[in-house]
């Protein structure tokens, strides 16, 4: 068998596992690459016309972007242009492969999104756990190059995306974008579809508000594609997130108002985050994790939301007091 042939077969494999087609529509196609949970699970949408190719985020290891950008080449058109819905690493990682397969493509996302990026790679490199992944995690960072105001529409060959930001929820800045040729909503990580959230960077209560602020935004039924997670409606997808960052807010309030649960630094024991890691654990078990496991989630959440809800504490303290 000639190298040839071995690369064509093997991509033909790719296309038939990673790289799903989800629906064709007035001579274009809508496309998910999916990856596995040893890099989190996550979703890279990418949509065809005559005219070109347009990319829904970058993925987050090297391999899977590779991958990724060997499907786009072998569609012999232009890559006309990647969206980027927020500032995490799984999302933005695979920036730098593929700008080296398609040199002059142009990058779209919010200020508040550019803004992010750079802090957010340079954070995970200074806790260590990105190290984790090795070479397979790109230690380059791309920046977009193209600033989009929130609500605006971005139009690239035949096909249009409206790009709305929702601000900070799972992570600094939500971008939600609409396809009209397609009719579907790509929601990010702001509304998915099956994860436990997640509420490390303290957000919880932008989470809550900005959930609100899209079960406004469209209607019910409107199709969602999530970044983690099948596609499904959008109603019960936003019901869904909404209840578990409530039951996470609750019980992380409660755990603060035991009695002794407080240090005297005014933090949370030790005792007492052990007792509601395990609530959260037990709670979340069959929940999709990233990947990382319930248990691991549960601490990571807890880190954000526990200065979070100690500050929402004082501050009603400090406006009941006489």
């Amino acid at each position: 068998m000639t190298v040839k042939k071995r690369a064509l077969i093997g991509l033909a494999a790719l296309l038939a596992t990673a790289a799903v087609q989800a629906e064709v529509k007035d001579g274009r196609s809508l496309n998910r690459y999916a990856t596995s949970e040893r890099s989190w699970g996550v979703n890279a949408y990418w949509m065809e016309s005559e005219q070109g190719l347009v990319l829904i985020d970058s993925l987050l290891l090297v391999p899977d972007a590779e991958n990724l950008a060997a499907v786009l080449k072998a569609r012999n058109k232009p890559l006309l242009g990647v969206l980027l819905t927020h500032p995490h690493v799984d999302h933005f990682g695979g920036l730098s492969t593929i700008r080296k397969h398609f040199p002059e493509v142009p990058i779209y996302a919010t200020a508040a999104t550019t803004n992010n990026i750079r802090p957010v790679h340079e954070r995970a490199y200074e806790q260590g756990w990105i190290q984790a992944f090795g070479a397979d995690y790109d230690k380059n960072v791309v920046l977009p190059n193209k600033l989009v105001e929130s609500g605006s529409t971005v139009i690239l060959g035949d096909m249009h995306f409206q790009m709305t930001s929702f601000g900070a929820m799972e992570s600094a800045d939500n971008v939600l974008i609409y396809s009209p040729e397609f009719e579907v909503l790509f929601t990010g990580d702001a509304v998915m579809n099956g994860p436990i959230y997640y509420l490390g960077e303290g957000h919880s209560h932008g989470v809550m508000e900005g959930l609100e602020r899209i079960a406004q935004a469209y209607p019910a039924n409107q199709r969602a594609f999530p970044s983690h997670g099948d596609p499904g409606w959008l109603g019960p997808m936003v019901e869904h997130e909404l209840a578990q960052v409530a039951f996470m807010r609750e019980q992380m309030s409660k755990a603060i108002e035991r009695p002794k649960a407080l240090t005297e630094e005014g933090k949370l024991s030790d005792a007492a985050r052990a007792r509601l890691s395990g609530i959260f654990t037990e709670h979340f078990r069959h929940y999709l994790t990233f990947g990382l496991g319930s248990e691991t989630l549960a601490w990571m959440n807890m880190s954000g939301l526990e200065p979070e809800l100690l500050a929402e504490r004082k501050a009603a303290a400090e406006k009941a007091a006489p």
